[in-house]
């Protein structure tokens, strides 16, 4: 979509952006943005040293990134290769930034290993680096350890929508926001068949990321590193608002990374030429389910303890839900102003003004 006048895309514009409205049956989403935000990050590309290469360049644009975060941040990294463990688990962060853990992937047979640690965690952010396959239907393709070892062209385990969902989804719906699949054809659809960034939101994560195409490992890593700057500058912005509950225009976020796209493949173009005329910029897509999702500044009560907190906060989260579902033409009005009263109360406690 572009101005036939001026031929600006649309999409290019800050202020229209522009994502995919997915339908889902699950709940409206409300967070805390309570520091450390949890990143699981899986570096599963097949392939041998190139696989290595491109998955070291992916971590060292995640890791930049990161690097500007002004709250604390805990990573989990899954990596194929033994040598990228052992540069992961040797490098450099700031003191804000923390690794949790380094595993490999392991073989199809223990994959259920992987999602176990992953549920344990807890992941605000999910990213996967890797390749995706649309045949028979859309999938990733992760890579083993013992695929990297051998020297395999194709990653020997694949993970679909509903593999995703089964293993972890379920249990990380209180913590996950995002699930980033920066890698070939993750948001682009099968004959007959949704992408899979569009199935994994039509399960019930909140908001998916994928390509729509296949997509060089250079434009990948550009891509990972301008928008999780973007993401995390607006976590900022949260976790030091206190008691502010906000929508999130996760669509916003992609249009830093769309520019960073269209800038590399300038090639002395013209600015509308380049973006006519090449599409790497346009191979991000970000799927958002039919719900609202909100972010809340953490709790700002120093006196209250953080079991304190956590039990507060889950009653103020039920109340919430129920709130949204009970029908006031058979619910008495007592029953309706208690539980207003009793919200007001929670957050006055967890979230006091300064």
């Amino acid at each position: 979509m572009c101005n036939p006048a001026t031929g600006e895309f649309l999409s290019l514009g800050r202020d229209w952006p522009v994502g995919r409205i997915v339908d889902s049956s699950a709940y409206a989403v409300e967070r805390a943005v309570e520091p450390p935000i949890r990143i699981t990050v899986v570096l599963a590309a097949a392939g041998s040293k190139p696989c290595y290469g491109s998955s070291c360049h992916e971590w060292e644009a995640l890791k930049n990134a990161v690097s500007t975060a002004q709250f604390k941040v805990t990573l989990q990294v899954f990596v194929c290769a033994d040598d990228l463990k052992q540069d992961i688990e040797n490098s450099s962060l700031p003191p804000n930034a923390i690794i949790q853990e380094v595993r490999t992937v392991p073989r199809q047979e223990d994959i259920q290993d992987l999602f176990n640690a992953i549920k344990g965690f807890g992941p605000n952010i999910l990213h996967f680096f890797c390749h995706g396959s649309c045949t028979p239907s859309p999938h990733l393709e992760l890579a083993s350890r013992a695929d990297y070892t051998t020297g395999a062209t194709d990653g020997s385990i694949d993970v679909y929508a509903r593999d995703l969902w089964d293993a972890t989804g379920r249990d990380l719906e209180p913590h996950i926001w995002l699930v980033t699949l920066n890698c070939c054809q993750g948001a682009a659809p099968a004959a007959d068949a949704h992408s899979l960034a569009s199935e994994l939101v039509e399960k019930g994560f909140p908001v998916v990321i994928g390509m729509r195409e296949t997509v060089a490992s250079i434009d990948a890593h550009a891509f990972c590193e301008a928008f999780y700057r973007a993401l995390l500058d607006v976590i900022k912005r949260y976790s030091l608002s206190g008691r502010i509950v906000s929508n999130v225009e996760w669509s916003q976020l992609m249009h830093e990374p769309r520019i960073r796209l269209r800038d590399r493949h300038l090639n002395g173009r013209p600015l509308t030429q380049a973006e006519s005329e090449s599409k790497e910029w346009t191979l991000p897509v970000i799927y958002i389910r039919n719900r609202d999702f909100k972010l809340r500044g953490h709790s700002t009560n120093p006196s209250l303890s953080d079991k304190s907190k956590q039990e507060d906060q889950a009653e103020l989260d039920k109340l919430k839900e129920a709130k949204e579902q009970y029908d006031p033409n058979t619910t008495s009005l007592t029953v309706i102003q208690g539980i207003y009263s009793r919200i007001q109360e929670l957050e006055n406690e967890l979230y006091p003004y300064p």
